[in-house]
């Protein structure tokens, strides 16, 4: 895997003495890891803590066993508040994730993590409603990082007004038929399960009823919890399944951005063999430099030479979008100052673009009508 991604990256000029430390340092820190797993293993597993976690309840049920006395009740709640609530609480938790990622998919706003073209235009939409320098200058230079914190917005945006948070946990919580429903998917604790396998004195319908009374109690505590629990971006940051990252993933592509000036490709599929962009931005906002030609010149027109994969069809019109056109014109000192040069030399006609020529541009260049 390390020798994969060290051939994936042209740009890096190493040796067979940076190699063997690189991975040195990663099998290292790989062992670390290891080895923290191991004694976690072994301490949640140590017998004796085992025992003095429910040693407390041992004795309580020797002292009933002992005088006889029926436990239905305290077995039934104890079954609940000790298994079933916990294996409920991590199913809804891990079911929450998946939820919330078929809200965006479906719900209000969907059209904008529909096609990854889409996706591109709410974003850039977006960047021209807020316009702010250093979203542009995060979405150029740090366009992963900033397009997840986008979608995680939105997300929080979506689920921190009213109650739909709490209504996607509230349809896990059906009491009578809960395990039946979710029986393949709840996790009940083994040490928790053993700890009241004993039952003295006790009739079946008089366990059951028991069993269901409490069962029906922790389904009203956990709504009150859901509904009264932490904020939505809390609840977000705490789940088992990332839902920004994995509407991320539908959205982002394949990752490639265009050699010259970083707009990402926009190609349909996980295995296309050519990269595309429907809007390229001025190469005054690429602060990289291109190492694929060996510090040689190279003409323009030849860029499949050197860029096999890229297919960026020439513009008969020469003229480049308005919408970047408008950006540079407000931010070119800016950009300037970002990347310690002088700014550049835009034409006059640049600064006469309003923003709703921006984004009359935008939207023809995404086909959005």
């Amino acid at each position: 895997m390390i020798d994969e991604r060290l051939k994936a990256s042209k740009d890096l000029e190493t040796d067979v003495n940076f190699e063997v430390l690189l991975k040195l340092h990663i099998c290292g820190a790989a062992a670390r890891e290891f080895q923290k797993m191991h004694d976690h293993f072994i301490q949640v597993n140590d017998p004796r803590r085992c025992l003095d976690l429910y040693k407390d309840k041992y004795c309580s049920d020797f002292k009933d066993l002992f005088n006889e006395r029926d436990q239905c009740q305290t077995k039934a709640e104890e079954f609940t508040c000790l298994c079933l609530r916990p294996a409920l609480e991590e199913s809804v938790a891990h079911s929450l994730g998946p939820d919330i990622v078929d809200e965006m998919l479906t719900g209000e706003n969907a059209l904008q993590f529909s096609t990854r073209a889409f996706f591109q235009y709410s974003i850039l939409k977006h960047l021209l409603s807020e316009f702010n320098f250093e979203n542009y200058d995060s979405y150029i230079c740090s366009y992963e990082k900033f397009v997840k914190n986008w979608i995680f917005g939105q997300i929080k945006e979506r689920f921190s007004k009213g109650q739909k948070m709490f209504q996607l946990e509230d349809k896990h919580l059906k009491a009578i038929n809960i395990c039946r429903e979710l029986g393949d998917t709840l996790v009940i604790p083994k040490d928790a399960l053993s700890a009241f396998m004993i039952l003295n004195n006790a009739e079946q319908e008089q366990f059951a009823h028991c069993l269901k009374t409490s069962v029906e109690e922790m389904e009203k505590s956990l709504r009150i919890k859901f509904q009264e629990g932490v904020d939505a971006q809390r609840k977000l940051e705490q789940l088992r399944i990332k839902p920004q990252n994995v509407l991320f993933k539908r959205v982002f592509g394949c990752g490639k951005q265009c050699p010259f000036c970083k707009a990402p490709c926009e190609a349909g599929g996980e295995a296309h063999t050519d990269h595309c962009a429907s809007i390229h931005r001025p190469q005054v906002s690429k602060n990289s430099i291109c190492y694929e030609t060996n510090q040689t010149y190279h003409p323009y027109k030849k860029y499949r030479d050197i860029f096999p994969n890229w297919h960026i069809p020439a513009d008969p019109s020469i003229e480049a979008s308005d919408y970047w056109k408008y950006v540079m014109a407000k931010f070119n000192k800016e950009f300037a100052k970002k990347y310690d040069a002088l700014p550049a030399i835009t034409p006059p006609a640049w600064k006469l673009i309003t923003k709703e020529q921006a984004e009359k541009s935008l939207k023809e260049s995404f086909s959005i009508n």
